[in-house]
């Protein structure tokens, strides 16, 4: 296996990895749990929640690959208001606070408490489908992935790291909406750390399709010249990323958030394998900064 200090390229997952992906998404939802028949969601806990999430957006990144993120994240949040039951058309975006008021199948008057979304629910968002606009609270509920919060140990261990690396981003997301997450990660008195940022937008696929990570790779090599096998990926996803990256000979740093979900949208099939595992980003660019010193680099 090779050393870490042989890597010139980090590649990085942003949402679960970078950004607290389980407690934005979940904080975003509750408001449409709220709306359902109490029937529907009877047992359900964070997890049951996630997974259900999880389960559609999988299986529509794959019927929709060209999709923008923003309206993949509605088109979602649109099937799970159906199998819930939650009629979508009493949902009534508030003006204050981001919550919805809404009714379920049988027109019962739910209140929720607000999201994490902080903008407003307009319909002239562009789409990449032929099928209606979104509806104002599946609008607002895609939005709320600007909001969500960095992990506390994100931005120093960004910094830290962009000193031995060049840091690449590899997100199922659409410019837009990161261009929203950025400011996150970074000090606001300091320059974004990553030399190059590519999202599902770009490359027109949505991981794990092996044809996203070789947009990546392509990419770092024309710019900077960097070839495959000095590219380490460095994710909390075995599905979307751990296992790919393994599939095409890369290195594999699995960050265990732990989480209600593990290692967001499943495992893979079967076992998957990994060079390094770490349960934060803090405790990896500790490992790194000691290997670096070590080889006197």
């Amino acid at each position: 296996m090779p050393s870490l200090t042989s890597y010139k390229a980090l590649q990085f997952d942003v949402y679960g990895t970078l950004i607290d992906w389980e407690s934005g998404l979940y904080t975003a939802l509750l408001p449409l749990l709220s709306s359902a028949p109490p029937s529907r969601t009877k047992g359900w806990g964070k997890k049951e929640v996630l997974e259900a999430y999880a389960s559609v957006e999988k299986d529509l990144q794959v019927r929709e690959p060209g999709m923008l993120y923003t309206e993949l994240m509605g088109r979602v949040w649109e099937e799970m208001a159906r199998r819930l039951g939650v009629d979508v058309s009493r949902l009534v975006v508030t003006e204050e606070g981001g919550g919805v008021v809404g009714g379920n199948e049988k027109g019962e008057g739910t209140s929720s408490g607000p999201t994490t979304s902080s903008t407003s629910a307009s319909t002239d968002a562009s789409t990449t489908s032929s099928k209606q606009p979104l509806s104002p609270p599946a609008l607002r509920f895609a939005h709320s992935i600007r909001t969500w919060p960095p992990f506390p140990d994100t931005v120093e261990a960004l910094q830290r790291l962009s000193k031995h690396y060049k840091l690449a981003i590899l997100s199922n997301v659409d410019r837009d909406s990161f261009s929203y997450t950025l400011p996150h990660l970074h000090p606001p008195s300091s320059p974004s750390p990553f030399s190059q940022i590519l999202t599902s937008q770009e490359t027109s696929s949505y991981k794990p399709s092996l044809a996203t990570f070789l947009s990546s790779l392509s990419s770092l090599h024309s710019k900077f010249g960097i070839k495959k096998e000095e590219v380490c990926v460095v994710a909390c996803s075995l599905f979307h990323d751990i296992e790919p990256a393994g599939k095409l000979g890369l290195g594999r740093v699995w960050i265990d958030r732990g989480g209600v979900i593990g290692g967001v949208g499943g495992e893979g099939g079967g076992e998957v394998e990994w060079d390094w595992k770490f349960g934060s980003l803090g405790e990896f660019v500790d490992v790194v900064e000691e290997a670096f010193r070590a080889e006197g680099k």
